[in-house]
């Protein structure tokens, strides 16, 4: 919460510095959209496959680290899992 009052205080200020000092029209046609008139970020599915990838990525390095720095079996219960979701999918 100690946060929110110098962000509030810096986006009051940018405000008040940017409408003094542009007008509205000349902000939105140098920052408002790329001129070539394509989004500024990458299509939706690649998106969601490269979070998912992340979050896979993230789940395979924390399992690693905990099967080789603790005693947790990680690797039996990913094996365990896989083999009870199959069984409920009725692909075993």
């Amino acid at each position: 919460m100690k946060t929110a009052l110098p962000r509030r205080v810096f986006y009051l200020f940018a405000l008040a510095f940017f409408a003094a000092s542009i007008s509205q029209a000349q902000w939105e046609e140098t920052f408002a959209w790329p001129a070539n008139n394509k989004p500024p970020y990458p299509p939706l599915p690649y998106r969601i496959v490269r979070t998912g990838a992340s979050y896979v990525l993230l789940l395979v390095i924390v399992a690693g680290l905990l099967q080789f720095f603790t005693p947790i079996s990680v690797i039996t219960w990913f094996a365990a899992l896989t083999r009870i979701v199959l069984n409920r999918a009725g692909l075993v």
